[in-house]
């Protein structure tokens, strides 16, 4: 009985983790790796919550946003921010939002939370480079270097 109670609660939380990825110019990856101030956070379905990330790499001016479940190694891309130009995944617009400067900081905003939200959340460093598209040079793109 105790041991049923015990899960009962658990389902009533959701546990987010969230951990940092700066990658190092050229081809190789360097990985730091943090759970959000030492804890995990505990929320309770319904809530919202932000999640911030930051970095000081003079030439990297974006930041992307990943959500990873337990057991499973792929990472889902939730969205990113380049310079203050915020993009989220069709998938995950109906409640994620992403703000910031991809050149210094970027929340990832977490709304109306369920238990299937329970994941490792990392946030993402890179180097872009943008562009006008000729003939008009109205439209922007950039390129994710690693």
């Amino acid at each position: 009985l105790h041991q049923q109670q015990s899960l009962i609660i658990m389902r009533r939380h959701i546990f987010i983790f969230l951990a940092v990825i700066l990658s190092a110019s050229g081809n190789s990856q360097v990985f730091t790796q943090y759970e959000h101030k030492g804890m995990s956070l505990i929320i309770n379905p319904g809530d919202n919550q932000g999640l911030n990330c930051s970095h000081s790499i003079p030439s990297y001016f974006m930041i992307l946003w990943y959500q990873k479940f337990p057991g499973n190694t792929s990472l889902n891309l939730i969205g990113y921010v380049t310079n203050t130009n915020p993009t989220v995944e069709s998938s995950f617009k109906d409640r994620f939002t992403v703000s910031g400067n991809g050149a210094k900081q970027s929340t990832l905003h977490l709304g109306k939370l369920k238990a299937e939200d329970s994941a490792v959340y990392y946030c993402a460093a890179s180097q872009t480079q943008c562009f006008k598209s000729p003939p008009s040079n109205t439209k922007t793109s950039c390129l994710q270097l690693y």
